[in-house]
């Protein structure tokens, strides 16, 4: 049975991941994912002799400095995109799972499983809020 490439359409992944790949190819999106995922990263001017030349090699290097000069990205932790009601699903349904397991299931950072936790009222009130709750109960 032939494989079928899927569309862009079809694939959920990130805006920026795209134009990486139109830019420089699907591998140097996963190289760059893989390296930099879930932090910042300056393109340079030039590839020659940077970390990004390193990595991706001279010509894809020379690609997203061609295209992103002095540009400052922060690059997802993952290559797809899980829809944002998927994901909050699958942390209310896992109430258990330590936030490191759920981020690495869900290909997201551990602070995007904080947030969504408060989102979802599944965290404990901070001393602070506690404080604050008390001085309104008492009023």
């Amino acid at each position: 049975m032939p494989s079928q490439q899927k569309s862009k359409s079809e694939i959920r992944r990130p805006a920026l991941i795209w134009r990486i790949i139109d830019v420089a190819g699907e591998d140097a999106a996963i190289k760059l994912v893989d390296a930099y995922g879930g932090t910042n990263i300056s393109i340079p001017k030039t590839p020659d002799g940077t970390k990004i030349e390193n990595l991706l090699g001279h010509e894809a290097a020379k690609a997203m400095c061609e295209s992103y000069a002095n540009t400052k990205f922060y690059i997802p932790k993952s290559m797809t995109l899980w829809s944002n009601s998927k994901s909050r699903d699958y942390v209310k349904g896992h109430p258990s799972k330590s936030a490191r397991e759920t981020a690495r299931h869900l290909g997201l950072s551990v602070v995007r499983i904080y947030q969504i936790r408060r989102e979802l009222g599944l965290t404990k009130p901070t001393k602070n809020q506690r404080s604050k709750l008390m001085q309104e109960v008492s009023n």
